[in-house]
C-alpha cells in the first residue's frame, strides 16, 4: 500500500503542477465541477478535456489508476481517499488529507494550479502541527 504523507503530499502535487504550468486554470467558472481524469464529455478547448484535477493527476502519477469506476474519477480527495485505502491501495495521513483538499479547493474554484497550490501553503505550519500533536 502507498502511504502518503504531508511532505509526500506536496512533492506530487508540485510534480502535478509541472504538467501543466502554475498558471493552468482547471476549473476557470470557479464551478466546483472537478474530474480526477479529462472529462472527454466537454466542449474541446475546455481544460477539463487536457488534463484531470491537480490531485488527479498527481495520484495518477503515482500510478493509482482512477478509471476503474465512476467513484474514482469524480468526488472529493476525502471520498477518494476512502475508496482508495478500502482498496489497500494507497493511505494519507490526514495532513496530506487535508493539504490535498485544500488545493481541491482552491483548484475547483477557480484558481489557477500555483495560486491553489500557494493558498494550501499557507495553511501548511497549521497542518505540520496538527500531524505532530496527533490533533487530526
Amino acid at each position: 500500500m502507498i502511504r502518503i504523507d504531508l511532505e509526500k503530499a506536496r512533492t506530487l502535487i508540485r510534480e502535478a503542477m509541472q504538467t501543466q504550468g502554475p498558471d493552468f486554470m482547471y476549473n476557470a467558472d470557479g464551478d466546483g465541477y472537478c474530474w480526477n481524469v479529462p472529462d472527454l464529455t466537454v466542449a474541446d478547448g475546455d481544460p477539463r478535456k487536457i488534463t484531470g484535477c491537480i490531485v488527479g493527476t498527481a495520484l495518477t502519477m503515482l500510478g493509482i489508476d482512477l478509471n476503474t469506476d465512476e467513484a474514482r474519477r469524480g468526488g472529493s480527495i476525502y471520498e477518494l481517499m476512502r475508496l482508495l485505502e478500502d482498496a489497500e491501495e494507497a493511505v494519507a495521513t490526514p495532513g496530506a488529507l487535508r493539504y490535498m483538499a485544500y488545493v481541491q479547493s482552491a483548484q475547483d474554484a477557480g484558481d489557477t494550479w500555483g495560486g491553489a497550490i500557494a493558498k494550501a501553503e499557507e495553511r501548511l505550519p497549521l497542518l505540520r502541527q496538527g500531524e505532530e500533536r496527533g490533533y487530526f
